[in-house]
């Protein structure tokens, strides 16, 4: 083949639309470390290369729906789990990849063959404004966001630090624009292109040696994760899997061993997973001589709590609730407990999904999740609300939280709970608030063995390094970590069927980057300026021309 063949063959708009979409479609880390490297600077320039190639250029919308619909398909490809949701998760599914390939392809009307470099940031712009704006339609949307392939490793993630994910989603689209007009065989681009490319290399490597002393000088703490590893039926009854129900205070008894194997040392803060174990917080039913028995094989009397709501009367016997536990840990370990637990205000039907703070020498406090799943945690729709309790026998549903809440007068807790930790300006509120360490509980095993668990995870480093705070979560399954201020895992559990208890010391030293002071407006400022001045320019230049 002669050097104009092979580059006829490589320039085909359909070779460059099957090349980059198969980059695009598995370039995140969850997928591929690899391909989300490549994604993040030439991924989505070969498919704008290609697409304004093609010859049906009136259809092109199209081709960009097209496209990013399929994209899609496989980046949420952990909404096909059925076991647990029923049939129902498959609209949800098409439906979700259908409405973010129309947000796509809205672009296109900006991203063409001749395209001025103000038209290719305004494209980039009303790409990150739809991204931001999937926060706030229903309960919000906020996987799969664009500057995610920036997080396939710790150094370009530092980005972040400056305006969020969605300031990594502009410059990703920024620089993939440069990249498109550089495969145009111009010269110039190819230089910004290169520069744009390297940037969040360079800010990164800077980023990472200003803090890394301080980080080395920093004081630790010594925490305790706990990853349950419990499928839904394992963890509380469910018709048709009753065999598989693990009696609560066996979860108890597993949840003790996996904590005593790793406190060799003094520890400062223990972690257990959202809704960690059935029965609410405050619902006393264990029968107490069974519990104190449980207890003490592995603490001393003297840290059993004895009063409300730790331990009731009723009728003439006494029963425990699964804060006894919890308050009995943070006892006998003298350090603080964090655990989910569902809690319930019945005199106002309220149920909440919460995280509950347990100290020897604070009182119990308690955080509501704010962002709840639909259909899973409340009705968006009455006809949805109907159809969950025909189908499924679903009639309850969880109330949504009101305000951040910070933990511990000593280490500054700012805790989320599971999805929340997706979204950049939630977690920004609780560092706000005076929070010094993140902290999440989760339960992905609604959706077992897919890609969640690994695609949550990388939004949960990118929280880390908005915010210059360390972070640590427990998990159901996975992953259970412990990361510092930079994004950066200091350990892991990154098998979703392990159970065990992860010890890691945790540097507390955090600072306040400019993402902590602006938040998305910085981002959100400057897309809608460029989206401004593109508009106002076009319509100038129309009026002249007329």
């Amino acid at each position: 083949m002669t050097k104009k063949g092979i580059a006829h063959f490589y320039y085909n708009p359909f070779f460059l639309l099957a090349i980059s979409f198969v980059i695009v479609a598995f370039g995140q880390k969850a997928w591929s470390p690899f391909l989300t490297f490549f994604a993040s600077f030439i991924g989505y320039a070969l498919f704008f290369k290609g697409a304004t190639d093609v010859k049906f250029q009136k259809k092109v919308f199209y081709l960009f729906f097209a496209w990013y619909f399929f994209v899609q398909l496989f980046q949420l490809s952990w909404l096909t789990s059925t076991k647990y949701q029923g049939n129902f998760i498959l609209i949800a599914y098409v439906g979700m990849a259908i409405f973010l390939a129309l947000q796509f392809a809205l672009s296109s009307f900006f991203i063409k063959k001749k395209s001025s470099f103000l038209s290719l940031m305004a494209g980039s712009a009303i790409l990150v404004i739809l991204e931001w704006s999937r926060l706030f339609f229903m309960c919000g949307f906020s996987f799969n966001p664009i500057g995610l392939t920036l997080s396939w490793h710790h150094i370009p993630m530092q980005l972040a630090a400056i305006g969020g994910v969605y300031f990594l989603s502009f410059w990703v689209l920024l620089t993939n624009l440069l990249g498109f007009k550089a495969l145009e065989k111009s010269k110039r681009y190819a230089l910004f292109w290169g520069i744009a490319a390297i940037f969040p290399y360079f800010f990164g490597f800077l980023h990472e040696t200003w803090h890394e002393k301080k980080i080395e000088q920093s004081e630790s703490l010594s925490v305790i994760l706990v990853q349950t590893a419990l499928l839904p039926e394992q963890k509380a009854p469910m018709e048709n899997y009753f065999k598989d129900f693990i009696s609560p205070i066996v979860q108890w008894e597993r949840i003790f061993q996996m904590i005593q194997n790793e406190a060799k040392s003094k520890v400062d803060l223990i972690v257990l997973p959202e809704s960690a174990l059935p029965g609410g917080a405050e619902v006393c039913f264990y029968p107490y001589e069974l519990a104190k028995r449980i207890c003490e094989e592995y603490f001393d009397r003297a840290s059993l709590p004895i009063e409300e709501p730790f331990v009731q009367e009723r009728n003439n016997a006494f029963f425990a609730s699964n804060s006894f536990f919890a308050k009995a840990l943070a006892n006998f370990y003298q350090a603080e407990v964090v655990i989910g637990l569902d809690y319930a205000k019945k005199q106002k039907n309220e149920y909440f999904n919460s995280a509950f703070y347990f100290s020897p020498n604070e009182l119990t406090q308690r955080y509501d999740k704010r962002v709840l799943v639909p259909v899973a945690e409340y009705f968006p729709l009455e006809w949805i609300k109907n159809l969950a309790k025909e189908k499924y026998g679903i009639s309850a549903a969880f109330t949504n939280g009101k305000e951040p809440k910070v933990f511990s007068k000593k280490n500054s807790l700012a805790v989320s709970v599971c999805y929340e930790e997706t979204y950049g300006y939630l977690i920004r509120q609780g560092r706000l608030k005076g929070g010094e360490l993140l902290v999440n509980v989760t339960n992905d095993a609604w959706f077992h063995n897919s890609k969640l668990y690994k695609q949550q995870f990388n939004h949960a480093i990118l929280r880390a390094v908005e915010n210059g705070a360390p972070l640590v979560r427990s998990c159901n399954t996975a992953v259970t970590s412990a990361v510092d201020c930079l994004g950066r895992t200091i350990k892991s559990i990154d098998n979703e069927n392990e159970a065990r208890g992860l010890h890691a010391l945790v540097p507390k030293y955090n600072f306040a980057t400019l993402y902590l002071v602006w938040g998305d407006f910085f981002v959100l400022g400057l897309s809608f300026f460029f989206l401004a001045l593109y508009i106002i320019l076009r319509s100038f230049s129309k009026k002249k021309k007329f």
